[in-house]
């Protein structure tokens, strides 16, 4: 019988966490370690936690040291080398794990993409159903189309974590970017489920790990930036990595981060993207304004209510 670990970083979770960890019990097919990793005591998650009893493995933390902190710690006691990770308000529904560790294990890849789809209170997204095995190719369609995989769409073999040096615990956003692109980039043995899917759920709430700080996005996404070498730029094209700069500096310029977004359109401009992307009117409007002053208008627009053009 497989076995799985699955790791659940929590900071003021006690709405959500009870709905992540039922979403996984009852795979009678597979073993499954559940560890939650309490990042400072804020609330009562471990209260909410205490019916599932010693099926729950569950860490409390000190002091708030960060997701990427709490999920490495949660990957420093897991037994097995399947490794999942959960956000606390991310749940997967029937089917999911037991097919994901089941290719993983079977096929004795180092990554297992899963469907995944986004949800919340007001509606149900479409599942995304993995269809491509090449690394490159996935970061490519990452950067330049923004098709993502959040945390909860990938199955990890422990050997590519431990390879990659697991989360980077200095981000405060964007983690889920930066981890799966080390990955990429180390050219992984990929494997596809299609079984169930992961629910990534969208909320407002001022807890939730994947909400930061304008700042916090631009630091990240810099020390992201500066992970490249030549080598990455070679293997993806100068012209996806410019593409993906630019898509950047648009979203800089419309957070008012003025000087953020002059830098990330250089980068682009360096690697060769010389054009505006984006919809025809947003490409229109760059083209007579610039991108800061198109963005601006945009963002003006939008305050009263009508559709966005990005």
């Amino acid at each position: 019988m497989h076995s799985v670990s699955v790791i659940i970083p929590s900071f003021k979770s006690e709405a959500w966490i009870v709905r992540a960890v039922k979403s996984l019990m009852g795979n009678e097919n597979i073993n499954i370690e559940i560890i939650v990793v309490e990042d400072g005591t804020f609330d009562h998650t471990r209260k909410a936690l205490n019916p599932f009893g010693g099926n729950v493995k569950l860490y409390t933390l000190p002091e708030n040291r960060g997701a990427p902190y709490a999920r490495n710690f949660g990957l420093s006691k897991a037994s097995n080398d399947c490794i999942l990770f959960l956000d606390a308000d991310d749940y997967i529904t029937e089917g999911y794990l037991f097919n994901a560790v089941y290719e993983l294990a079977n096929s004795e890849s180092d990554m297992c993409l899963c469907p995944w789809q986004k949800c919340s209170k007001e509606y149900e997204g479409a599942i995304h159903y993995p269809d491509n095995i090449n690394p490159t190719s996935i970061m490519k369609k990452w950067m330049t189309l923004n098709q993502f995989i959040p945390s909860c769409g990938i199955l990890w073999n422990r050997r590519l974590l431990e390879k990659i040096g697991a989360w980077d615990e200095t981000l405060k956003k964007n983690q889920d970017m930066d981890i799966a692109f080390r990955a990429f980039l180390a050219k992984p043995e990929i494997t596809l489920s299609k079984a169930g899917s992961a629910v990534y759920w969208q909320h407002d709430s001022e807890n939730r790990i994947s909400d930061a700080a304008p700042s916090n996005f631009v630091d990240s996404m810099n020390a992201i930036y500066k992970k490249l070498n030549v080598k990455m730029v070679n293997e993806l094209g100068s012209e996806v990595v410019g593409e993906w700069c630019y898509r950047y500096a648009k979203i800089f310029y419309s957070l008012n981060r003025f000087d953020d977004g002059k830098a990330w359109l250089s980068r682009a401009r360096y690697f060769g993207f010389k054009k505006h992307s984006g919809s025809n009117l947003s490409r229109i409007l760059a083209f007579f304004l610039g991108l800061r002053r198109s963005q601006a208008l945009i963002q003006y627009i939008k305050s009263f209510g009508f559709p966005k053009s990005s």
